[in-house]
């Protein structure tokens, strides 16, 4: 395990495969307010019509492609980390929607503000 690993608290515990919003894992106030506030609103409006440049944006950052939403996306910030970013594009009907999911076991391995903090450096790589 690297030593980044160690400063942060990450444990030897598999990635559990059940999704959460980053709120639910506790702290969840820091997702939702001023400066805290994660830019989804940003990915919707850039790729909410380009759904292969959303994919494609997504294999430049080694992400594989996941089956949520019209498209989604498995980031690995750190390697017992992902990052699901989920995707619903625009149609006559909806405006274009995205999301951000964690695997469940991320509150193991890292602090709430460093979860907060592994959100927003996935989503800026992104835009």
């Amino acid at each position: 395990m690297s030593a980044l690993w160690y400063l942060v608290g990450a444990r030897d515990i598999p990635v559990s495969g059940k999704l959460v919003k980053p709120g639910d894992m506790g702290g969840g106030e820091i997702y939702q307010r001023g400066t805290h506030v994660l830019p989804l609103d940003r990915i919707a409006e850039r790729y909410g019509s380009d759904v292969p440049g959303f994919l494609a944006r997504g294999r430049e950052l080694g992400s594989e492609q996941a089956e949520y939403g019209d498209a989604s996306l498995r980031l690995f910030p750190f390697p017992r980390v992902p990052v699901v970013l989920l995707l619903w594009k625009k149609d006559p009907e909806f405006v274009a929607r995205a999301g951000l999911l964690f695997d469940s076991s991320a509150r193991f391995h890292l602090p709430v503000d460093v979860i907060w903090s592994t959100a927003m450096i996935s989503l800026l790589a992104m835009l």
